[in-house]
């Protein structure tokens, strides 16, 4: 049987010797199971069944393998070295993988190749089976796309693995590389060795796979620093805890490179970099950290919209027309006294067997001739509007109320009945008037003001409030940024002091959302802490009105001679309707005028305080559009 081996015709039968005979005639080991014998003839050693041809099958196919893989590496390496940092491709363990560090599009990284190796390379999606060496189908991976390709007849197969592996070559896709890049190199400005550069910068472990990309991009950038402390430590990577104010759970610290009390450092890579992506609790906690810088350092932006709030609301009280309340009233008494006095006369006539009833159509209709009896008592007591020849309207024999019993029923009814609506509609008035329709109007020219915009921006870059929980400017804590340092991969640096006038630069970056809407379930139920106050209020006033209504009933019957002359009890009557249309009247205004200084002295605290003590929610999130 003949087989070919490195381009020689062997045939394994010819020489029947066995491994340990070929080594007692000292025959010349060439490999692969064979020897070359005196005459410089190969030979092989003959095993049985077979072994020797699988034996040389498997060492023929072992270097067929070996030269592939090695052609793989190849291919892989030149990849790197030539697209490397144009792609942010990097070497990793194992021939045939790629590590893919900056998140390309494998369509685009596919292209490239394609153009530098001169031939045609497909982007492969995760489980797609293509042809593998072995002329089987199969999958590159099922879990990253792959580089599938044939050079000089060979099918190559490549791994685009994320993330960093065993290579010093790539570019890191995680910013923090370039903040320990930073501190590495200012570390060794400073005159400290590599390993002490790296050790006071507390680099991580995987520092070194892209230390080759890093030190070329961080030395031209520290070229250009000042000092910014005796060495530099990289802390963007720790966490912090945020005040309990603070409604987001992120613990990441602004302050990403530490130099010092006076150069807690915030990083940021030019290209895209942002300057807050803020995103649930975060961006309320903007928004909630922005209106404690504004209240405090902004007092007179905050007073005139505070202000000019409570001036609308006043303005819309003092507007109200009362008048039309009390004429409501005095038309309900005359309506209402008529049906309770009709019954009485009704049952009265009814009793003394009365049929001479005034009026051809009253004798026909005697319960409209009860009730007009009973509107003509109020005529006669000056409450109900004259309406023709009143007087002859009394039914002779029924008993005409005096001004006494008008009086007694008239100020029960305005204290009993009366004033329950009294009370809703001075409540229904003021929770007309305070509404989150206006306060949203009115309100929100805070949020629109370019200066609460700056603080936004100032909160974002510095995490002042986050992890302090107060608007103490120049915070202390080591989470909490007071320089901001742009770089770009050309070498490009700025490093700027963090204030609000830097801040305000970037204002028009800032975009506010802000939501009103009652709380609670009723309109006035939602008005919270003030509806305590306005219940109080109204209590007062009510027991205030309650009194002066008994004092004016003495002071006027002490006025006339009340004999039941009806000159006089429509004199009283008038006056008492007067009377009552005043305190009715007082009641309103009153009521208003200690709940309009209620709502002043809420408003002397936080706007966030002053809008809840008026029953509105606000919510409030702030996107921060800043990239550098």
């Amino acid at each position: 049987m003949k087989v070919k081996v490195n381009e020689l015709d062997i045939d394994i039968g010819e020489s029947d010797y066995s491994y340990q005979k070929a080594m007692e005639l000292k025959l010349e080991y060439i490999g692969f199971g064979f020897f070359k014998n005196p005459e410089g003839k190969v030979v092989a050693c003959s095993l049985k069944n077979g072994t020797m041809l699988r034996m040389i099958e498997a060492e023929q196919n072992n270097t067929k393998k070996l030269h592939e893989a090695n052609y793989e590496k190849e291919v892989r390496d030149l990849i790197v070295s030539k697209l490397g940092s144009k792609l942010s491709l990097g070497q990793m363990k194992g021939d045939n993988r790629l590590a893919d560090l900056g998140g390309k599009d494998p369509e685009e990284i596919a292209k490239k190749v394609s153009q530098l190796l001169g031939i045609s390379v497909k982007a492969v999606p995760p489980g797609t089976k293509v042809q593998l060496k072995n002329d089987k189908q199969g999958k590159i991976s099922g879990q990253y796309y792959g580089l599938h390709m044939t050079k000089d007849g060979k099918i190559i197969n490549l791994k685009l693995s994320s993330g960093g592996g065993g290579g010093s070559t790539g570019v890191p896709r995680d910013a923090a590389f370039y903040e320990m890049g930073l501190c590495v190199e200012y570390n060794k400005m400073m005159g400290m060795s590599r390993e002490e550069a790296m050790k006071a910068a507390e680099v991580s472990n995987t520092y070194e796979t892209y230390e080759e990309h890093l030190t070329e991009v961080c030395s031209k950038v520290i070229k250009k620093a000042k000092s910014m402390g005796s060495f530099l430590r990289q802390t963007g990577g720790d966490s912090y805890k945020p005040h309990t104010t603070w409604p987001g759970s992120d613990g990441t610290p602004k302050t990403d490179i530490f130099g010092g009390k006076n150069n807690k450092i915030s990083v940021k890579k030019k290209g895209g970099s942002q300057l807050a992506s803020a995103k649930g609790g975060e961006s309320i906690g903007m928004f909630k950290g922005a209106l404690t810088y504004y209240e405090k350092y902004e007092k007179g932006n905050k007073k005139k919209v505070v202000d000019g709030v409570i001036s609308s609301i006043e303005k819309d009280f003092i507007s109200m027309n009362f008048d039309q309340s009390v004429t409501e009233i005095k038309n309900d008494v005359v309506n209402d006294y008529i049906e309770m006095r009709y019954k009485e006369i009704k049952k009265e006539a009814s009793k003394k067997r009365i049929t001479d009833i005034p009026g051809s159509k009253s004798k026909k209709n005697p319960d409209k001739a009860y009730k007009d009896h009973a509107r003509s008592e109020m005529i006669s007591a000056g409450i109900a509007p004259a309406m023709g020849n009143w007087m002859d309207k009394f039914i002779e024999g029924v008993t005409i109320n005096k001004s006494s019993a008008v009086m007694k029923w008239f100020n029960g009814y305005i204290k009993n009945e009366k004033f329950k609506e009294m009370r809703e509609n001075i409540t229904g008035v003021i929770d007309g008037l305070i509404t989150h329709k206006r306060l949203e109007g009115d309100i929100n020219k805070i949020f629109e003001d370019e200066r609460f915009k700056a603080w936004a921006v100032y909160e974002a870059a510095t995490g002042n409030f986050k992890f302090s929980g107060n608007n103490k400017l120049n915070s202390s804590l080591l989470p909490v940024a007071n320089k901001i340092l742009v770089f770009g991969t050309d070498g490009s640096l700025s490093v700027k002091k963090i204030d609000i006038d830097w801040a305000s630069s970037y204002a028009s970056h800032v975009k506010t959302t802000v939501g009103f809407k009652s709380s609670g379930r009723s309109s006035f139920s939602s008005l919270r802490l003030l509806s305590e106050d306005v219940k109080d209020i109204i209590n007062e006033e009510q027991l205030l009105f309650e009194k002066q209504l008994v004092d004016s009933q003495l002071e006027i019957l002490s006025e006339f001679d009340v004999k039941g002359a009806i000159n006089n009890l429509k004199s009283i009557g008038k006056k008492l309707v007067d009377k009552v249309k005043g305190l009715v009247k007082n009641f309103y205004e009153n009521v208003v005028k200690k709940v309009v200084t209620k709502i002043k002295e809420a408003a002397k605290e936080s706007i966030e305080a002053f809008v809840n003590y008026l029953g509105i929610e606000m919510n409030g999130n702030t996107k921060i559009m800043v990239a550098f």
